[in-house]
């Protein structure tokens, strides 16, 4: 848990300057009193956000600890509708009215996924063009497929075809977790329309 605590502080630190700031604070056992007025626009902002805050809101650190996994759900659920289409017994539909449903949820699925992560390509190199795998090169950056496949991956400085040029985050900004403990697991309110 530490780890990934610490991780997440590294990248925190490196790409807000505000996180910096609080963590210098921290490391340095100064403690920063929210101001009345923070607190008062932290609980406005959560009751409009499900208790996510936007990555731009400073809040008090909560110890109420939720996984990010659940906050990512969460986003992708309140931004684009995703769980409900996932969900959806599609048996009913036909295939149009599925496509029309979908090209909507991953239009927004798209955003949200850009507004968080900030997705860009690994490789700024046309898919089908012919690429040179450096030299040493990480696993986890190449892939090498084929007949080449089996001699130790991407070591050789070799050359093919690029098949998909990958993805890689520019950024991390996850909404900041700001509800109760005993609603870290809670992914989407229960929605529930009152009057006639």
């Amino acid at each position: 848990m530490r780890i990934f605590l610490a991780f997440r502080a590294f990248f925190a630190t490196l790409f807000r300057a505000d996180s910096a700031e609080r963590i210098r604070n921290a490391l340095a056992g100064n403690s920063s009193p929210v101001s009345a007025a923070a607190t008062k626009k932290q609980a406005a902002d959560e009751a409009a956000n499900d208790g996510l805050n936007r990555p731009s809101v400073m809040s008090a650190r909560n110890d109420q600890a939720r996984n990010d996994a659940i906050t990512m759900l969460a986003v992708l659920q309140r931004d684009a509708r995703l769980l409900d289409l996932v969900h959806e017994s599609l048996d009913d539909y036909s295939d149009e009215q599925i496509g029309g449903a979908a090209r909507n949820v991953l239009r927004d699925t798209r955003k949200a996924l850009e507004k968080v992560f900030g997705l860009r390509r690994l490789v700024d190199v046309a898919e089908g063009d012919r690429i040179e795998i450096p030299n040493q090169s990480s696993p986890i950056r190449w892939r090498v497929l084929g007949s080449g496949a089996n001699s130790t991956e991407g070591s050789s400085g070799s050359r093919g075809t690029l098949v998909h040029a990958g993805w890689i985050a520019s950024k991390t900004e996850l909404p900041t977790w700001t509800g109760k403990k005993e609603d870290v697991l809670v992914v989407a309110p229960a929605e529930v329309e009152t009057g006639a």
